[in-house]
This record gives C-alpha cells, sequence and structure tokens, in this order.
C-alpha cells in the first residue's frame, strides 16, 4: 500500500515553487532559519503569502513527508517577519516537494515480513522500529539542540517528528537522550494501539515512565530509558 500527496504536491510546486532548477534537499545544506530584525522582513503581501506557504508545507510534511519534517519546522519559527532569505528556503522546499511529488508511505506484508532467526521474530508478526537523533545546541539564538525521531511498521513511518528541545542539553548525549526518550514513549503508545487492534508486535518491556519527558535528565531517567529499550539492569 502507498500513501502519497502528488495531486497536492504539484499543486504546491505550481503555486510557491519560483525557482528553476533541480533541487536535491529540501534546505541548503548548513541553512539556519534564524528570527532577524523587523526591518528586514518582507511587505505585508509576502508575509501573508509566506503565512500560506509554510500552513500548506506542513499539511504534507505532517501526513506522508516525514523528510520535510525539519525544513518545515525551522520555516515555522519565522513565519512572522521572514527575511528575502527566508521565503526563498520556503519556496525552495515547495519545489523540492513538487519534485518529488510521488515519493510517500508504503507499507508491505513482504517489508515486515521476517523469517525467525537472530532477532527472535517469528512470521506474521509486524516488526515496530524506530529511530531517534538529535543535533545538539545546533540553535544559534539559545543554543538548545534539535531532536528527531520516526517509527516504522510494516516497512512505512507510522509516526516522526522534528522539533526543538525545550531544556537546553548540557551535552550531546543528553540532547540525545532527550529524542530518545521521545521515540521511546511513541514506541510504547503504538505498542499498546496495536494490541488493543490485535496485532502482536515484537516485544518490548511493559512498564514505561509516567513521568517521561517531563524533567531533565538525570541519573534515574537514564535508568528508565535503559529498561524501556530492553538493556540489562546490573
Amino acid at each position: 500500500m502507498r500513501v502519497h500527496q502528488k495531486k497536492y504536491l504539484e499543486a504546491l510546486a505550481a503555486n510557491f515553487g519560483k525557482s528553476e532548477g533541480h533541487v536535491a534537499t529540501p534546505l541548503p545544506s548548513g541553512f539556519k532559519c534564524v528570527k532577524g530584525p523587523a526591518e528586514e522582513s518582507v511587505g505585508e503581501e509576502e508575509r501573508r503569502r509566506f503565512h500560506s506557504l509554510v500552513g500548506s508545507l506542513m499539511y504534507a510534511a505532517v501526513h506522508t513527508r516525514p523528510d520535510a519534517a525539519f525544513a518545515t519546522g525551522q520555516l515555522a519559527r519565522v513565519v512572522q517577519c521572514p527575511n528575502e532569505e527566508q521565503v526563498a528556503a520556503g519556496e525552495r522546499v515547495a519545489k523540492y516537494l513538487g519534485q518529488t511529488a510521488t515519493v510517500g508511505l508504503q507499507y508491505s506484508a513482504a517489508a515486515q515480513r521476517r523469517q525467525k532467526g537472530a532477532d527472535g521474530v517469528e512470521p506474521g508478526r509486524l516488526f515496530l522500529t524506530a529511530f531517534s537523533d538529535a543535533s545538539w545546541a545546533s540553535e544559534p539564538e539559545d543554543m538548545t539542540s534539535v531532536g528527531g525521531f520516526i517509527c516504522c511498521v510494516g516497512g512505512g513511518p507510522t509516526a516522526w517528528e522534528s522539533k526543538k528541545q525545550v531544556d537546553q542539553a548540557l551535552s550531546s548525549v543528553e540532547s540525545e537522550y532527550m529524542a530518545l526518550f521521545r521515540a521511546i514513549r511513541e514506541v510504547v503508545w503504538q505498542r499498546r494501539l496495536l494490541a488493543e487492534l490485535g496485532r502482536s508486535s515484537k516485544d518490548l518491556p511493559h512498564s514505561t515512565p509516567a513521568d517521561m519527558m517531563t524533567k531533565r535528565l538525570v541519573e534515574q531517567q537514564h535508568w528508565k530509558c535503559c529498561k524501556l529499550a530492553g538493556m540489562a539492569l546490573n
């Protein structure tokens, strides 16, 4: 099964993707969206157009295009006072989505089928996987980090996130753990949902901390994270 927004993305690119030529990524390498002085902002008409553009990008990023989640989140931060460079970046994202309009979410029985072996997954069971990452102190305004995760079932994404972390991580390890906590929380929720739907998934620990992601990472949270990840605590 494939889910995409081909017609929507092609219309989006036609309306907003002004630049010519092929773009391989949503944003240029190293691009940062930083709020600038009000006097550098574009005019009112262009600002309203940028509002519409970011909203349209969000619709795609939330539903079928996890590859545009980070770029859209960056642009959303400056939606009130974008400058010309940021408007051009938004148009680039629209063009990228238009050029890759047939890309979407794909799920198949073959992708989730596993032979019983080293991973212990029996044929017919759903394989729930998750990946998380963080970019430590990547935000120049307040030196916070950006974390993200993606969860997959049946070979395709079922949940994803790219979000600026609220707390300022004191190390790259801490920012990685913050991202990992959010991923684990989603995995635990999806596992319970699959159980309610009558579909088994790969075994995970049943316990989950009630205060997950409500405090800074401390030693206690480290051990809870290890337990949720199925790591032995000695």
